[in-house]
């Protein structure tokens, strides 16, 4: 099973330990995931370079902890993606 589908199974059941093991710390934005998990969607999709993890959400608030934790991963993984909201 992909490393990302993983994930997103974990994530939807509110776990984020995987994270957590990584960082040897909660990254930002996690606290505000689990608290709203019910309104956060994790979805795995497959594409050419292996898949991406699709999160969607109608709640302003899960939205902000999502981008939270994204710029939290961009920075650590030094992704070189950028931190702005609004485009791939």
């Amino acid at each position: 099973m992909s490393h990302l589908k993983i994930i997103a199974e974990q994530f939807a059941r509110g776990d984020f330990s995987a994270p957590f093991a990584v960082h040897a710390e909660e990254p930002a934005g996690v606290p505000a995931l689990k608290r709203l998990s019910k309104d956060i969607a994790y979805t795995f999709a497959p594409d050419d370079l292996g898949g991406r993890v699709l999160i969607s959400t109608a709640s302003k608030q899960a939205r902000e902890a999502v981008h939270a934790f994204l710029r939290y991963q961009i920075r650590e993984h030094r992704t070189g993606d950028s931190p702005k909201v609004g485009g791939r």
